[in-house]
C-alpha cells in the first residue's frame, strides 16, 4: 500500500468520525423526548386531580395507575425503536452506540444528565422521608429541568441551530419558575405546561425535521 492510498484510507477514517447520517439520531432522541414529555405531563396532572379528589385514586389505586403509566411507556418506546428501525435500517437502531464523533458527545451528555437527576432525586426523596417534608420531592423539577437546560446547551454547541439555544434557556427559565410555584396549586400545572412546552413540542419539531431530511 501507497502512502497516498495511506493516506485516502486515514482521511475516509476520519471522515466517517465527523460525517453522519443525522436523520436517525435526531428522530429518535425526538421520539424518546415526545414520549417522556408526554408521560411526564400525565404524571404530574394524574397527582394533581388525585390530591384535588377530581379523580377517585388514593394509595393503591394510584400507585396501580402509575404502574400501567410507565408498563404503557415502556412499550411506548419499544415501538418508537421499531419504527426508527422501519423509517432508516439498522441505523435507526438508536438504541445502538454512536459512531460519530457528534453523536456520541450528544449521548453521553444525555446519559450523564439522567444519571445526575437519578441521584439527585435519590438525596431529595431520602431527605424528605428523613425531615418529614414532603415538599421537599417539589423541589426536583429544578434539578430536571437545569440539567436540561445543559444537555440543550450542548447540543446547541454541537447543531449550532438557533431554535436549539432558545430551548436551552427556556428550561433555565422554567427552572427559576418552579421557586414560586412550589407547594401552591399551579405546580403541577406548571409542570406540564413546561414540558409541553419545552419537551414535546420540540420533540416533534426533531422528527418532522429528520423525516425531511433538513
Amino acid at each position: 500500500m501507497s502512502d497516498l492510498d495511506a493516506a485516502r484510507g486515514d482521511l475516509a477514517f476520519l471522515r466517517g468520525l465527523v460525517d453522519e447520517d443525522w436523520r436517525p439520531g435526531v428522530w429518535g432522541f425526538g421520539a424518546l423526548y415526545v414520549v417522556i414529555g408526554v408521560v411526564l405531563i400525565i404524571h404530574v396532572l394524574m397527582s394533581w386531580a388525585a390530591q384535588h379528589g377530581v379523580v377517585p385514586l388514593q394509595g393503591r389505586s394510584l400507585i396501580a395507575a402509575y404502574v400501567v403509566l410507565y408498563t404503557a411507556c415502556s412499550g411506548v418506546l419499544w415501538w418508537t425503536r421499531a419504527r426508527s428501525r422501519a423509517l432508516f435500517g439498522p441505523k435507526g437502531d438508536w438504541a445502538q452506540p454512536a459512531t460519530s464523533v457528534k453523536g456520541r458527545a450528544g449521548a453521553s451528555v444525555l446519559a450523564a444528565t439522567l444519571i445526575a437527576h437519578v441521584v439527585i432525586m435519590a438525596a431529595f426523596v431520602v431527605a424528605a422521608r428523613r425531615l418529614g417534608d414532603e415538599r421537599i420531592v417539589e423541589l426536583l423539577p429544578v434539578t430536571l429541568f437545569a440539567l436540561q437546560g445543559v444537555a440543550w446547551i450542548v447540543v446547541h454547541s454541537l447543531r449550532r441551530e438557533g431554535w436549539q439555544g432558545v430551548i436551552a434557556w427556556g428550561w433555565f427559565a422554567a427552572a427559576l419558575g418552579v421557586g414560586f410555584v412550589v407547594a401552591t396549586d399551579w405546580f403541577a400545572p406548571f409542570v406540564a405546561a413546561t414540558a409541553l412546552a419545552l419537551m414535546v413540542v420540540p420533540g416533534l419539531r426533531m422528527m418532522r425535521s429528520a423525516r425531511a431530511g433538513a
